[in-house]
């Protein structure tokens, strides 16, 4: 019987050995992967504490392994920095939420977003741009394109490199993942 409850306790630990292994790779990036392997280990948890079959031993064992994975991991699944390198992993996107809510991946969309918003880019203007609508407006002066120049000119200034960077962003995001293997 205690043998029993040896092999079952080596079972359960298996996936914090598989987790272990993998996180301390030093050739390959891990920030991101850290909300995944927390589902999982949580995931496995849940299941082995719904198995009404196990011994009282192994029962405990696997509620204080869940009580742990909540109250020292959990707090990673709301640090921002690893909740972002997880979304822009490109393995893993939107995957890497699966585990979690709903509202964690809206508000990391969100913050990704704020912060392309922030960025500052100066106006990129050059001497060539400003010399050819000097020329271009010399053209204009004709009233068959005077009008279609004003109105290329207001669709040209309305470009927003803010918005621009969210757009991208949500490419991004609606990009097929690449493998978890892949190199990156």
């Amino acid at each position: 019987m205690e043998w029993c409850i040896v092999e079952q306790f080596a079972d359960i630990l298996e996936i914090f050995y598989e987790v272990t292994k993998e996180i301390s790779g030093d050739i390959y990036l891990t920030l991101s992967t850290t909300i995944i392997f927390i589902g999982i280990m949580t995931k496995s948890m849940m299941w082995y504490e719904n198995d009404a079959s196990l011994p009282s031993e192994v029962s405990s064992l696997v509620s204080t392994l869940k009580e742990e994975i909540m109250t020292r991991l959990r707090q990673w699944e709301e640090n921002k920095l690893v909740t972002q390198s997880a979304l822009l992993d490109p393995r893993f996107k939107k995957l890497a939420f699966s585990n979690t809510s709903e509202r964690k991946l809206t508000n990391t969309m969100s913050s990704l977003k704020r912060k392309v918003c922030s960025i500052y880019i100066p106006n990129t203007i050059t001497n060539t741009d400003t010399s050819i609508a000097q020329e271009a407006s010399t053209y204009s002066q004709s009233l068959l394109w005077k009008s279609f120049d004003e109105e290329f000119d207001r669709c040209r200034a309305v470009h927003n490199p803010q918005a621009a960077g969210i757009i991208e962003l949500d490419k991004y995001f609606n990009e097929p993942e690449i493998g978890k293997h892949e190199i990156l």
